[in-house]
């Protein structure tokens, strides 16, 4: 969200913005920021989605058209599978402290593994 605000808004101190101005800024975002792109369960933006499915509408004419002796993958389906979450978000500092803790604790109990 903060992005979001950022990259659109130029909001750079969202904290100074009233809760009910950013509420209406964020509904306002378009399909392709990051907020409605989570909401909508995509990580790709609708355009991209509707373009694959015309491509994958193309090539199975084409298939057919050709005797349909070809295979196919359909390209739309990658984009609406939900990949694994590689980042971890926090609420308050005092939770990303914790998790910091936590880390810098494996890595003196196991080593960085970096040399």
């Amino acid at each position: 969200m903060i992005c979001d605000l950022a990259e659109y808004y130029h909001i750079y101190d969202y904290e100074s913005v009233p809760p009910t101005t950013l509420v209406v800024l964020i509904s306002g975002l378009d399909d392709r920021s990051r907020v409605m792109k989570k909401l909508m369960g995509v990580e790709v933006p609708i355009d991209t989605i509707m373009l694959g499915k015309i491509y994958d509408m193309l090539q199975a004419i084409g298939i057919g058209l050709g005797g349909g002796k070809q295979k196919y993958k359909p390209i739309t389906p990658s984009f609406l599978t939900k990949k694994k979450q590689i980042t971890q978000g926090y609420s308050t500092p005092r939770e990303l402290n914790a998790a910091r803790e936590n880390i810098l604790k494996g890595i003196k109990k196991h080593g960085s593994g970096l040399g």
